[in-house]
């Protein structure tokens, strides 16, 4: 995770859940939180960042 002021991009695997559909089970998504007060304000899928070292 990185975090930058109130932004916080977040690096996960998604996976299956009971009682819903995930069109890409395992595979890696990136997302970018807005956190105000406390709470998550806004969010935002990103592209995946390549890991740290490497160049896209």
């Amino acid at each position: 995770m990185q975090v930058n002021g109130n932004r916080a991009t977040a690096t996960f695997v998604l996976g299956q859940r009971p009682k819903h559909r995930c069109d890409a089970p395992g595979a890696k998504a990136a997302a970018v939180f807005t956190v105000r007060d406390g709470k998550i304000v806004r969010w935002q899928q990103v592209p995946v960042p390549a890991p740290s070292g490497q160049t896209a």
